[in-house]
């Protein structure tokens, strides 16, 4: 829109203009209000009036009731029908979990032990012979005599008493299951067929009946029932044997006469005077050096070189290819120094 005054074209939402300042006709002035939209009201569905019911509907529904009510209570009969035959079922039967005593004649009588033992009564790996008695017991004397002996010599025995400590977990402590499970299928096949018995209970009378079954056994194959002189030296074999453990982790890993170096717990050394100097004069040292966990690049030594009076005057070093784990290696420290008189190791590292 123009302006009649001066022609100038009105801004949107003005009243006036801006070149002249007249008024904008009042039936063309933009609102400048902005307008709210109001959303669409949600629309409500009435509720469906609820019919009345005829006549023919009524009885329709109290015969559904009277259905749905005699359905259950033929549920109720047949559950409790079959609650009355598992209680007869039951009640037919002689039970482990009474809380009453049932001897083992019950089921089992000695002719019936006997047939099922016969001609399979080897029960020698179950059992230590003269034998391994003799050598259980030597050996409980030498691990009592090493015992009051130094830590290493505690160690020194442990390394040969592997055989021992081997049969003293050989022979069985439960004799009882050994003696039923040999004789398993029989037996159970004896409580199933006995009327008075529930054959689901089969597993349940054998645990039952267990020390009685196995006492039964064992007098019809001659055999004892448990393994208590032996048990009696094995306890007393690893009770000194627990000590012998004992002393022997006091031990450390380097042989008797070594010391740990002090800047690595893996090396230990010591002075050694038995070997003769690689150099036709001058005067050397040797050390001999084990390593725990070996030294896969080499090993290096050094000593500081003194005068008698104790004064540092010189040093002397030495190095070795690889070693492995356990192994023993010589370094030689030469010295052409006539006033040296004695060495002390500074310095031992693997590198």
């Amino acid at each position: 829109m123009f302006c009649k005054d001066c022609g100038n074209k009105f801004e949107a939402y003005s009243n006036f203009c801006k070149n002249c300042g007249a008024k904008r006709p009042t039936d063309s002035v933009a609102s400048i209000a902005p307008q709210i939209v109001s959303p669409e009201p949600a629309k409500v569905t009435p509720p469906k009036p609820k019919l009345p019911q005829t006549p023919e509907q009524k009885t329709r529904l109290k015969k559904i009731i009277k259905i749905g009510v005699g359905g259950f209570a033929v549920i109720a009969i047949a559950i409790a029908t079959q609650i009355s035959l598992a209680a007869a079922e039951y009640a037919k039967y002689t039970h482990p979990n009474d809380g009453e005593v049932h001897s083992l004649s019950l089921a089992f009588d000695s002719n019936q032990i006997q047939q099922i033992t016969k001609g399979d009564c080897d029960f020698s790996s179950l059992y230590p012979s003269k034998n391994d008695v003799r050598k259980i017991t030597k050996h409980l004397e030498l691990m009592t005599a090493a015992n009051k002996k130094s830590d290493r010599a505690a160690q020194a025995f442990l390394r040969s008493a592997s055989y021992a400590i081997e049969k003293t977990n050989q022979f069985e402590s439960d004799i009882p299951t050994k003696l039923i499970e040999r004789f398993r299928p029989e037996l159970v096949k004896v409580i199933e067929s006995n009327e008075k018995l529930d054959p689901k209970e089969s597993e349940l009378w054998l645990s039952y009946w267990k020390q009685d079954l196995a006492a039964a056994i064992a007098e019809e194959c001659k055999v004892a029932l448990d393994n208590a002189d032996w048990a009696e030296n094995v306890n007393k074999f690893n009770a000194v044997l627990s000590q012998l453990e004992t002393k022997a982790a006091n031990v450390p890993w380097y042989p008797e006469g070594y010391s740990a170096w002090s800047g690595d717990g893996t090396l230990a050394w010591k002075w050694y005077k038995g070997a003769s100097c690689n150099t036709s004069f001058g005067s050397c040292w040797h050390i001999k050096v084990v390593s725990q966990a070996g030294c896969p690049s080499g090993l290096y030594g050094e000593i500081n070189i003194m005068d008698g009076g104790g004064t540092v005057i010189d040093y002397t070093n030495d190095l070795i290819g690889g070693t492995s784990p356990g192994d023993t290696v010589l370094l030689e420290f030469t010295t052409y120094n006539d006033y040296a008189e004695t060495g002390r190791l500074t310095e031992l590292n693997c590198y």
